[in-house]
Formats: structure tokens, C-alpha cells, sequence
């Protein structure tokens, strides 16, 4: 069965294509989109959701996807209750459940629309995890979704999601799922094989965007990267063995981040005081947990041992610095092989969603209409190919295979294979990677004439213009640089050595032992 699970963030919206085998999430295909990217000049005003659905619709429609589709309700437009249920029959535990929500929420029981998880604990009686959505907004999300002809399969949540995956797993121990996302922070504490409580914080990532942009004067886009590819925090002793620029950053990181720490603080005590057993264990997950040495630093700041969430098989399609950023996505796709899938929003009255939001015409007759047109089109090209373009087409065609087999690429294997497949996906890798670059040259030319970054500049401004030397290795800091290049003729490596000797740098020392490449390193000034 294929499926496409869409998670929608308020930075970016994943989409991963897959099929469940033998109870595994298999991913096939993996795009990522920025909503900023989208977003026009002139849509300052448009809402995160709007935003989204567009992005979701386009997508849609541009990869006519058949298949079930999964994703999340907005956390925004949810409140949830932990219930304990005095009863031993499971029909009276849900017929108690509207009546103890009614003595609890701020808005009549009968305004509300809600899914519950219902478990029966050791001493026979039952407790409940219940999310719960005013029914008018969500009434209204639903019809917003139809007018985009977005409705999912499965709208689920990101609380039932994680709730799946720890019953399929059975972890009984007392452990705490935090996702350190863009906007939020997420922590899911379990206990007794359930998630007991959650809580939600507003200190995650972007508040470290926003503080690396500020103490270093520079962009979002540039200190997101930044963050993404340098930053780190340091354990108290670690701070005597660092340089002052290093001890620096590290406090800045600290101050950013102390406020989510007091805060996971005060769940860890509350979940001990509730009931009467500490948290064992953190798992981290979430973009934000690729920080350097993150794990490290919770472990001695709350006293509690960490490491990083793990979804098994996950690590085997997806590199380390994309693994915890697609965590809840690819959980979300493995739910549907899990004996209690994540639950679904879409029931009651609204079990009728799908069915609304999506028009369907007979298939015979649409198969015979498409068939016709797609006949007169073939028809159509293999004219054309066969009489005007065919020669240009192969002359073409071999030439950009030649060019995307390049190591300046660094395409895969399988994304290689897009050209013959799907050329327009292709093209957004190749578009991605040349924005990224771009943004990296925006970053080199206005970095501080004070740092390794203004050598490293120096260097690659002599010879960019030379296609046949390439830069395959960077690694440096506000210290030190170290860049190696490799060149395709012994005549460009004899000039490139010549070029780097005549370079203005600091402390440049030039490594030529290796046949195939240069290197240089250099320090800071």
C-alpha cells in the first residue's frame, strides 16, 4: 500500500512517499519544502495554514498520488485530558468519559469533537488519554481542507502518533520524548506504558536562530545554516578547555536555552510527584536535536541520562543530519503497520470528510477519456521526434547525463535515476543544492575580515574561475582553516600549487603529498 505522509510544520513541510512492508516504513521519496520559499512578497499577511495548504494542493496535483495519505491536526487547535475512570467494564469507562469532560472544559461537551485512547490499568479499572477540538473550528478546518481538496486519509495528531509507536514498542520504563522542533518544544513523559502527560514549550530552535542572528549581526537563512552545520553547547567543564570565542557561544547557547531546561525541570517533577517514580531516560528528537553535544549538556543540566530518539530502520534511508528532523514523519508512515494505529479525527460525524472533500467520476469512463487524449499525444510527439528532434534529443540527453555523473553534483545513485523517471524532480534537487550554495557564497563574502572564513574566501576567490579544480573538503572555525581541492590534470594541480604559494593568508601551510588533491590550512587573524 502506498503512502504519503505529509507533516506539516510551521518552518517547512515534509513529504515522504513510501508502502508498508513486512510492518516497516519503506521510504521511496523525500521532499522537503520551506514555506518561506512560497510565501510572495506580497503574502506577508497569509496565515501558516494557508500557506500550507497551498504547498500540499500544488504538490497533489503535480505528483497525482493515489494512495493513503496521512497527516497531522494543527497541536493549536487541541486540549487534552488525562482521565482515570472509577470503573472495570470498558462500555461504563466510556460512557463516564463525556460527563468528567464536562466538569472540565471551559466550553459544553456537546461543542466538542474528541478521539480517545482507552487503557486499562493494573488494578482493573481504566484511564484515558482524551484530545479534544471545539467542534466549530474544527468543522471549519475540515471545510478549509475540502476547499483546498486536501482532505487526508488519516488526520491524526502528533500526541497519538508518539502514543502508537510506545505501545508497539511496549516501553514500560519511565522515559520522556522530547522534540525540539522550529517554533516548539515538545515532551511526552510515559509511564506504565502509556504517555501519562505532555507539555509544550515556546523555546526551540528559533530562538537560537534569532540569538545567532542578533550577537553576530547576520541574516535568518545564514544563521540558520549556521546553526544547523556549527553550533554546540558545552558541559560546565568543557568551558575550561575552549577558547574565549568558543566559551562565548557556548554561554550564549546556555542563555538561550536555560529557560526550557527550568521548564523540563519543573515536568520532570511534577511527573515524579503524580506518580511517585523520576523520569529514567530522555529521547531526543526533532531538527533541533542535531546540535552538537546536546545530549551531553541536557545529561548534566537536569541530571537525567539522554540520547537520541531511535526509530528503527529509519537510519538505514536517511543521512544523520536528516535523521531527527524526519522522526515524526516516518513514525507517523510506520503507525499504519502498527497493531493500534495513530488514531484518526475523521469519525463521528465527520467520519465523512474524505468522501466530501474529494469528487469522483466513473473510472471506466474517465480511463477511456484519458486514454483517448494521451493516444492523440503520443501520436503527437513520436512525429515531432521522428522527423524534427529525435538527433537533438540524444545529443541532449547524453550530454546532461554526462554532466549530472560530475562529482561537483554529488548527486546519488537514485537521484540520478530521476533524470529518465521523474526530470522535474531532478531539477528541484539541483535547484536546492545551487540555492544553497548561493546562500554559503552570501555568507563568505560577508564574513569579518578578522576570521579563517576571509581565507578561505581569498583562496577560492583566486580560482574560481578554473572549472577543472574543485573544493571537496572545508573544516574550520574563527581560528583555523583547512580546504582541500582536487583537480582533474597534472597542469592544473601545478598551477593551483603555484597560485596557493602566492596567496596573501595567515600561517598558510601546503600539503602536495597526496596525487590526487591539495591541501592548504591557514589560521585566523
Amino acid at each position: 500500500m502506498s503512502i504519503l505522509v505529509i507533516d506539516c510544520g510551521t518552518y517547512s513541510i515534509k513529504f515522504i512517499e513510501g508502502r508498508v512492508q513486512k510492518k516497516k516504513f519503506i521510504i521511496e521519496e523525500l521532499e522537503e519544502i520551506l514555506l518561506e520559499d512560497v510565501r510572495g512578497p506580497n503574502e506577508i499577511d497569509i496565515s501558516i495554514h494557508e500557506l500550507q495548504q497551498r504547498i500540499i494542493s500544488g504538490y497533489l496535483q503535480d505528483q497525482n498520488f493515489h494512495g493513503r495519505i496521512i497527516t497531522q491536526l494543527p497541536n493549536e487547535f487541541l486540549t487534552n485530558r488525562y482521565l482515570d475512570l472509577p470503573a472495570k467494564n470498558k462500555k461504563d469507562a466510556e460512557l463516564m468519559i463525556p460527563f468528567q469532560l464536562e466538569e472540565d472544559l471551559p466550553f459544553n461537551i456537546i461543542d466538542t469533537h474528541y478521539i480517545v485512547n482507552l487503557y486499562k490499568k493494573i488494578n482493573g479499572q481504566f484511564s484515558a488519554i482524551v484530545q479534544i477540538a471545539e467542534k466549530n473550528v474544527f468543522a471549519t478546518y475540515r471545510n478549509f481542507l475540502q476547499a483546498y481538496h486536501t482532505v487526508p486519509s488519516n488526520l491524526t495528531s502528533e500526541l497519538s502518533v508518539y502514543q502508537s509507536f510506545v505501545e508497539e514498542k511496549k516501553i514500560e520504563s519511565n522515559v520522556c520524548i522530547l522534540d525540539i522542533g522550529h517554533e516548539t518544544t515538545k515532551a511526552y513523559l510515559v509511564y506504565n506504558g502509556i504517555i501519562y502527560t505532555h507539555h509544550i514549550s515556546y523555546v526551540a530552535g528559533a530562538a537560537i536562530d534569532e540569538a545567532i542572528s542578533k550577537t553576530y549581526d547576520i541574516g535568518p537563512s545564514e544563521a540558520r545554516i549556521f546553526k544547523h552545520e556549527n553550533s554546540f553547547f558545552l558541559t560546565k567543564s568543557q568551558l575550561d578547555s575552549v577558547t574565549k570565542e568558543q566559551q562565548d557561544f557556548a554561554l550564549m547557547m546556555h542563555q538561550t536555552f536555560k529557560d526550557l531546561l527550568s521548564q523540563i525541570d519543573r515536568w520532570l517533577l511534577g511527573h515524579r510527584v503524580k506518580t511517585g517514580q523520576s523520569i529514567e531516560h530522555i529521547y531526543l528528537t526533532g531538527g533541533s536535536a542535531n546540535i552538537k553535544n546536546i545530549d551531553n549538556y541536557i545529561t548534566e543540566r537536569l541530571k537525567v541520562s539522554v540520547s537520541q530518539f531511535m526509530s528503527p530502520g529509519l537510519e538505514k534511508m536517511v543521512s544523520t543530519h536528516e535523521y531527527n528532523a524526519l522522526t515524526l514523519g516516518y513514525t507517523m508512515g510506520a503507525t499504519n503497520a502498527f497493531k493500534e494505529p495513530a488514531k484518526n479525527f475523521f469519525t463521528k460525524e465527520f467520519a465523512s470528510a474524505l468522501k466530501d472533500g474529494i469528487k469522483l467520476e466513473n473510472t471506466i469512463f474517465s480511463f477511456y477519456r484519458v486514454a483517448i487524449v494521451c493516444l492523440i499525444i503520443i501520436a503527437g510527439l513520436l512525429v515531432e521526434s521522428f522527423y524534427f528532434i529525435n538527433n537533438d534529443i540524444k545529443t541532449t540527453n547524453r550530454e546532461i547525463r554526462q554532466l549530472i555523473k560530475t562529482s561537483d553534483l554529488n548527486l546519488t545513485r537514485k537521484q540520478t535515476a530521476y533524470l529518465r523517471k521523474k526530470p522535474e524532480r531532478l531539477q528541484k534537487i539541483v535547484e536546492r543544492k545551487n540555492k544553497a550554495i548561493n546562500i554559503d557564497l552570501e555568507v563568505l563574502e560577508s564574513v569579518p575580515t578578522s576570521s579563517a572564513l576571509k581565507n578561505l574566501h581569498t583562496v577560492t576567490e583566486a580560482i574560481k574561475r578554473n572549472t577543472q579544480v574543485s573544493l571537496t573538503k572545508y573544516r574550520g572555525d574563527l581560528t583555523s582553516g583547512y580546504a582541500e581541492f582536487n583537480t582533474k590534470t597534472q597542469r592544473d594541480r601545478d598551477q593551483l600549487i603555484k597560485v596557493l604559494k602566492k596567496l596573501n593568508v595567515n600561517e598558510a601551510n601546503i600539503d602536495e603529498s597526496k596525487q590526487s588533491s591539495v591541501i592548504i590550512s591557514f589560521k585566523g587573524k
